[in-house]
């Protein structure tokens, strides 16, 4: 810690210490956002209608706060399950430091949701359609379709995609596998089938021949700068293709 850093948690309260540190230790950025709006929002309530500060809230004012966000804010449900979580995330945190003896989240109620999703799975014949339309003439496109290959492929996530390193893939009884932390830090498993394995060999292939430095601990997909592909940018870039393939 610099001495910035020292000076600025010297002018801080205990309480907002301890938002700060609960921040600190959430890996997404995205979720270091929501959150922190999720807890400025619960306390601004908190000191509005009670005059208390979070550490004092029992389980009356966590329900206090779930009907004034159903009844005065006009929040879904689905939204206030969510804001609940973010709360009772940083009460759990408390209870980990013991800076608190109890979680008055912990017999709050939550909305029960019906599994009313609207999503429509793809089909395969649409997979193809999204996987002709990526050239593999450059080193750089092949990257690109031996990433999309594997997403639909394994079913990672595109986060757990971007991480992987070259020491991710693995030999075992015969068979190629993928191995990598998935949301949560639990390490998943998954055998590469022909496809995926096929392009997959293709592509190191062609990538040592121009790059000999093969460490287990390079990242595997990288942009031409040599960086690690950003979330966002291949998010957009797979959505351009989508659209190109006519999905």
């Amino acid at each position: 810690i610099n001495k910035t850093e020292r000076n600025l948690r010297r002018t801080l309260s205990d309480n907002e210490k301890h938002r700060l540190l609960f921040l600190m230790e959430l890996d997404s950025i995205g979720s270091r956002a929501e959150y922190k709006r999720g807890l400025s929002e619960f306390i601004t309530y908190l000191r509005l209608e009670f005059s208390i500060n979070e550490r004092l809230a029992t389980r009356e004012h966590i329900n206090a706060y779930k009907n004034h966000l159903l009844l005065n804010k006009k929040n879904a449900k689905a939204t206030i399950n969510k804001k609940l979580a973010v709360v009772s995330s940083y009460y759990q945190y408390l209870l980990s430091k013991r800076v608190l003896e109890e979680n008055p989240c912990e017999f709050i109620r939550r909305f029960r949701m019906a599994n009313t999703g609207t999503s429509v799975a793809i089909t395969r014949d649409e997979i193809e359609r999204l996987y002709n339309t990526i050239s593999t003439t450059r080193l750089y496109d092949l990257q690109i379709k031996t990433m999309i290959i594997l997403l639909f492929e394994t079913g990672m996530r595109i986060s757990e995609l971007l991480s992987l390193k070259i020491g991710s893939i693995k030999r075992d009884f015969g068979d190629y596998i993928l191995e990598f932390e998935q949301k949560g830090g639990a390490i998943h498993r998954v055998i590469l089938n022909e496809l995926a394995l096929s392009y997959l060999g293709r592509f190191l292939e062609e990538l040592t021949a121009v790059d000999s430095d093969v460490a287990e601990e390079k990242i595997l997909f990288q942009t031409r700068s040599g960086r690690q592909i950003n979330r966002k940018n291949f998010a957009r870039l797979l959505n351009t293709l989508a659209k190109k393939a006519g999905l």
